[in-house]
């Protein structure tokens, strides 16, 4: 009778090892889907950030040719450089953002996938 429920109590925690490892499995796609999600969101506002950030560039440059006419006033001046600041700021965010996904990325398809006996 002991030998019995030794086999039942193996056999449940095999199915509950199974399930465990299923879970597992389903998180680690789930999270990659999301990481590969936000390296596209990244992507995209990248692009917007390098937008802004030549459009900005190209105002500040205008503004300093115009403040060298003694056209514009230092303020006007200083304002379109921290906007230039401003928008090579959101580049730099952008940037990162893009790299930590791809830095977690990497750690979910690297060793935490080989542990779980995973391969993509």
């Amino acid at each position: 009778m002991n030998g019995e429920v030794d086999i039942i109590r193996l056999h449940v925690s095999g199915s509950t090892l199974k399930c465990m490892e299923m879970a597992r499995g389903k998180y680690m796609l789930q999270r990659i889907g999301e990481l590969c999600r936000a390296i596209a969101f990244g992507r995209q506002q990248l692009a917007a950030a390098r937008q802004s950030q030549k459009a900005s560039m190209e105002k500040w440059r205008e503004q300093l040719q115009q403040h060298r006419k003694g056209l514009v006033p230092v303020r006007l001046l200083s304002e379109a450089e921290e906007d230039l600041r401003t928008s090579e700021n959101r580049v730099l965010e952008a940037r990162l953002g893009i790299l930590g996904a791809w830095s977690t990325l990497g750690q979910l398809d690297g060793t935490i996938a080989q542990r779980h006996n995973l391969s993509f």
